[in-house]
């Protein structure tokens, strides 16, 4: 008998355990620290274009393949590389040549381009982000 009066509890406990397993697995695949597998052709173009202060119109990206970037001792595993067509000015004409960017991800800055620079003699980290748009650190 104190079995049938526990069954229902225990019925209704592993309903509610696995109801909320479901909407926690739920939530983990809409996180920010699960980026899309790559950046959308659409937002490539508009941080090379901010990059390069350039129109979107002179950017046609040819593919996206997602992967890994690896820099000295680290590796990055949420990184897409990008080739497109971009403009190049050549004895004062606009000519397209094939490049090829790498792209990374993170929290803070969605997907996201950098270069190392200088501006007024400091070394600077330009960041060209989805985010948070043109980044200057120095």
């Amino acid at each position: 008998m104190a079995n049938n009066r526990h069954h229902p509890l225990l019925l209704a406990f592993l309903s509610a355990f696995f109801l909320a397993g479901s909407l926690v697995g739920s939530e983990l695949t809409r996180s920010p620290l699960n980026p899309p597998a790559t950046p959308s052709k659409e937002l490539a173009v508009e941080l090379l274009s901010l990059r390069d202060e350039r129109f979107a119109k002179d950017y046609t990206v040819a593919l996206i393949v997602p992967g890994e970037a690896k820099f000295k001792d680290i590796t990055v595993s949420n990184a897409a590389s990008v080739t497109y067509f971009g403009p190049e000015i050549e004895n004062g004409k606009k000519k397209r040549q094939l490049l090829s960017e790498t792209f990374l991800w993170n929290e803070e800055y969605g997907w996201f381009l950098y270069e190392f620079g200088e501006r007024l003699s400091l070394t600077t980290v330009f960041i060209w982000s989805e985010l948070k748009g043109e980044v200057e650190i120095d």
